[in-house]
């Protein structure tokens, strides 16, 4: 194909040179055959390359958190493309909630994309599989220190490497700033001064009861923004043995209790939770319905495209008195599967894409968290709002990000969240609820 178009050019060039050749200048012409010939040269060099197969395809399937960070994933892939011009790189898109349906059957069939964007906590579960590529000749302890250790072991499975941090995912509390002025609330000014469990659920209750707003408070329906409340009580989904099940100690289920008697207060809406939409309760804030919005830092250019009816901001997650701050254990990372036939090359283009300069310009540029020490983005939307999201995710412990990376994390989460969803709408008592996730985490251990 790129054959005939070489000979297409060169064919209109000589056709034009024919008829137009009286009214051109000597000079124009020279100019014009020059170009033309170094068109053919360089096309005629890019046949011969992939005749002798030297131009490398990698296949790269992802999933956008918003519209700037695919816009901008398509920019570092255009340059890597000019910096290497062997490698081509085919970006495929697929949504957060569709992406495990369309990578597993690839997985299963042997014929994976050479490089993933995964959400950490499902890496293991493919290393598991035997499907990651082992990665330590590449990697240097140099390269291992420029992460976040919370994040680095996510990137690991029996001490491995198989991929890179790319972002880290932190979760914090969106506000209705019109709502909370008027109530006059006044909000925390760090992690470590958030308010208690009590001080916020006084709060919402405030808000509602000024304002007139329909709820004080909802959550986005995931098992990260309940696995980071049940941290904030001080309780754990599972021992430091990554085995047994802590999710029904004291501590766990009194947080999950707490969640329960919001939802019956009528401070949160029962119908989100049980709605088959988790999105459900985003639509609720962003409609100005509710006061508090306890989500992630992605929905950052979200917001600001389509909230104008009131201001809003982002605050710190509430803690139980006594009790440390606390953030979910997530982000995404950059994964290379082992039935690549470059290997190589496609760990060069995720070292080149989450180096430090070009973290910083993507992720500044897509308002995400970068998981390195050494970067510092500029945020050209809501630095406010990344600088709250920021400093919750540096609450990260080791622990937390080690039972969210585990291979069987992924069989543990549904009944996870079955189950709480019984007991926040009322359907099932707390401990009950939590013993029985304990129960499949024992089942699920043992085989």
């Amino acid at each position: 194909m790129k054959r005939i178009l070489i000979y297409s050019i060169l064919v209109v060039f000589v056709v034009s040179m024919a008829l137009f050749g009286i009214s051109c200048k000597a000079e124009a012409v020279e100019e014009a055959e020059e170009e033309v010939a170094e068109v053919i040269e360089e096309a005629e060099e890019e046949v011969a390359k992939e005749e002798a197969g030297e131009i490398i395809t990698l296949r790269l399937m992802m999933f956008p958190d918003n519209p700037p960070d695919e816009e901008f994933y398509d920019i570092l892939i255009t340059e890597y493309e000019e910096l290497s011009p062997n490698i081509k790189i085919e970006r495929e898109s697929v949504p957060w909630n569709n992406f495990q349906e369309k990578l597993m059957p690839q997985i299963m069939a042997e014929t994976p994309p050479d490089i993933a964007r995964v959400s950490s906590q499902w890496g293991g579960s493919y290393a598991a599989m035997g499907a990651l590529a082992d990665l330590s000749e590449f990697i240097t302890q140099e390269d291992i220190d420029k992460f976040q250790s919370g994040r680095w072991v996510t990137c690991l499975y029996e001490d491995k490497p198989f991929g890179l941090p790319e972002t880290s995912i932190a979760i914090a509390m969106w506000y209705n700033k019109t709502a909370i002025e008027e109530a006059g609330i006044e909000l925390p000014e760090s992690a470590d001064s958030a308010w208690t469990w009590d001080e916020f659920k006084e709060a919402a209750k405030t808000v509602q009861d000024k304002t007139g707003i329909e709820y004080g408070f909802d959550v986005y329906k995931s098992f990260f923004p309940y696995l980071a409340w049940i941290y904030s009580g001080g309780g754990q989904l599972l021992g430091e043995d990554l085995k047994t099940p802590e999710i029904n100690n004291e501590k766990s289920v009194e947080a999950v209790k707490y969640l329960t008697d919001i939802y019956a207060e009528g401070i949160s809406p029962v119908t989100t939770p049980a709605s088959g939409d988790p999105d459900a309760a985003q639509k609720l804030f962003q409609a100005g319905k509710v006061a508090f919005y306890y989500s992630g830092v992605w929905l950052t250019s979200t917001f600001v495209d389509a909230i104008k009816d009131f201001e809003f901001g982002a605050t710190y997650l509430p803690m139980k008195a006594g009790e440390d701050p606390a953030t979910n254990a997530s982000g995404e990372n950059l994964i290379i599967f082992n039935k690549s036939e470059h290997i190589k090359e496609a760990y060069d283009f995720i070292s080149w894409f989450t180096n430090k300069e070009n973290s910083e310009r993507h992720l500044g540029y897509a308002n995400l968290l970068s998981p390195r020490l050494d970067t510092s983005p500029v945020y050209e939307v809501r630095p406010d709002i990344l600088e709250v999201f920021g400093n919750q995710a540096a609450m990260l412990k080791i622990q937390w990000a080690k039972e969210a990376h585990i291979s069987e994390f992924s069989e543990i989460t549904p009944s996870l969240m079955d189950n709480l969803v019984l007991a926040l709408t009322g359907k099932m008592d707390a401990q009950n609820a939590m013993d029985i996730v304990a129960d499949e985490v024992n089942t699920i251990m043992a085989e």
